[in-house]
C-alpha cells in the first residue's frame, strides 16, 4: 500500500528544486562572465603581441631613398610592411672637426604589418617628411636613442650615411 505524501513534504521538495535551480543559474552566470573576461584578455594579448613590437627595418637602397622635392627632404619607402618611422629633427653635431646639421631616422615594422603585407599583393609607396633642405647637411639611417640626444654621436658610428648636401 502506498501512502500519499503530505503537503509539507511536497513543499520541501519544491523548495529544494527551486534552490538547486537558483544555484545552477548563478553558476551559469559566473561561468559566462569568466568566459567573456578570458576571451577579452586573449584578444587583448593577441593584439598587443601583433601591434606593440617595433621591429627595425634594415637599410636597403632599393626600398629606402632620400628625395628632394620643392626644397624639402623626404624619404621614399617602397614596401607594404611599414608600420611607422622615427626621426630626429636636424641638430648641430661636430663631425671630423666640422659642425654639420644632421638628421637621424629609421623605419620599423610590426608583426601586424608583416601579416598585412602577406595578405596584400601590391607594394605601397610611402613618403616621410624629414625637413627643409637648407636645414639639413646629412641624413643618417639607423637606430638611435631618441631619449638621450647627448649620445647621438655614438649612434653616428652605427648609422649609415644615406644623403648629404
Amino acid at each position: 500500500m502506498i501512502l500519499p505524501l503530505g503537503s509539507g513534504a511536497q513543499d520541501a521538495e519544491i523548495k529544494t528544486l527551486k534552490y538547486l535551480k537558483k544555484q545552477f543559474r548563478n553558476k551559469k552566470a559566473v561561468v559566462s562572465a569568466v568566459s567573456v573576461f578570458l576571451a577579452f584578455i586573449i584578444m587583448l594579448g593577441t593584439y598587443a603581441l601583433l601591434v606593440t613590437p617595433k621591429l627595425f627595418i634594415p637599410y636597403d637602397s632599393t626600398c629606402i631613398k632620400v628625395e628632394k622635392i620643392d626644397e624639402k627632404l623626404y624619404v621614399r619607402y617602397i614596401g607594404s610592411n611599414l608600420d611607422g618611422s622615427v626621426a630626429r629633427n636636424s641638430f648641430p653635431l661636430e663631425k671630423d672637426g666640422e659642425k654639420k646639421d644632421v638628421t637621424f631616422f629609421y623605419i620599423y615594422k610590426s608583426p601586424w604589418s608583416e601579416l598585412r603585407a602577406l595578405l596584400q599583393k601590391d607594394t605601397e609607396d610611402h613618403l616621410i617628411f624629414l625637413g627643409n633642405v637648407d636645414e639639413i647637411d646629412e641624413v643618417y639611417y639607423g637606430k638611435f636613442r631618441i631619449e638621450r640626444p647627448e649620445e647621438l654621436s655614438a649612434d653616428l658610428e652605427e648609422s649609415e650615411l644615406i644623403w648629404k648636401k
